[in-house]
């Protein structure tokens, strides 16, 4: 900061601003206070920059925050209009680079941390880059927004929470018997996961590449309101390299299909022999299944 005996009254002007700036609070300020105390990021806030130019004439902006990285300083402001130009090509010849947010782009920004796709080097990169305001600014913000939305998506569970309302002596018994045909038929791990509010028994089984869990409760007579629940995952070596992605999903999740994509010879190998593994089992479970609901009913 500059100062002579004529920036005085400058100065207490910009004083006052920040005093009151300070006092009504901001929820876009504090979400990146909280962000870059997080990251241990060096910064001042509400910084007041005095500048005289090359003809004399002094120039004041408090800037919401001044961030140091390494050895540049960024003059950060949330909201702020594009009216001190000449004050930015002041600042940096002075060494401070000027960067003005919007409030969404703060907001996508403390939400992209706390979610944990936004790390440290990734902040830093988006304070270095100078990215425009406006309307880029909200594309960026929009970017971030969708990718938490996606991120939350992806890892929400499929299964849900196995509670005793779901299984009373009768479902016990039911479940059990199912085990105990099957265990002759494939020799395999035995389970129950619950999948859209009803119990499914499953089967653990190796192929030489992956271990297939996969089960189904048989058909029930209907489709998602009254109809079968059938469950399958995979893990090991098909894994090594893959894509999986959903056809044409729409924001609730909706999709036309899905398509999987792996890399390697011994993917190929193991592609045939996991797809194989949950035909095999689930045809039997099903058979089974039928058997024995067939029996209950005579």
């Amino acid at each position: 900061m500059i100062k002579n005996n004529n920036s005085k009254c400058l100065l207490k002007v910009l004083e006052e601003k920040r005093d009151e700036q300070m006092n009504k609070g901001n929820e876009a300020e504090n979400a990146l206070k909280a962000v870059f105390d997080k990251f241990g990021i060096i910064y001042e806030f509400k910084h007041i920059e005095l500048i005289v130019d090359c003809g004399g004439k002094e120039h004041g902006h408090l800037y919401d925050f001044l961030v140091e990285i390494g050895k540049n300083k960024y003059g950060i402001d949330i909201d702020k209009p594009l009216e001190d130009k000449k004050m930015d090509e002041l600042v940096v010849g002075f060494g401070i680079e000027p960067r003005r947010y919007k409030s969404q782009m703060v907001s996508a920004i403390s939400n992209g941390v706390s979610k944990g796709l936004i790390g440290k080097q990734q902040l830093i990169k988006i304070i270095e880059s100078g990215l425009p305001v406006t309307n880029d600014m909200i594309d960026v913000a929009s970017f971030f927004y969708n990718k938490c939305i996606e991120f939350e998506c992806k890892n929400r569970p499929i299964l849900e929470p196995m509670e005793e309302s779901l299984m009373n002596d009768e479902d016990n018994k039911y479940i059990n018997s199912i085990k105990g045909a099957l265990n002759e038929k494939i020799g395999g791990e035995y389970g129950e996961v619950v999948y859209g509010g009803k119990v499914i028994p499953t089967v653990t089984t190796k192929t030489p590449f992956t271990t297939v869990t996969c089960g189904t409760n048989g058909y029930k007579g209907g489709d998602w309101g009254h109809g079968s629940r059938t469950y399958v995952k995979v893990e090991g070596g098909i894994l090594s390299e893959y894509e999986i992605r959903k056809i044409d999903e729409d924001k609730d999740g909706s999709s036309s299909g899905f398509e999987i994509a792996v890399g390697g010879d011994c993917e190929l190998d193991s592609m045939i022999e996991t797809f194989e593994a949950i035909a095999s089992n689930l045809k039997k479970m099903k058979e089974e299944i039928s058997i024995l609901d067939k029996k209950d009913t005579k």
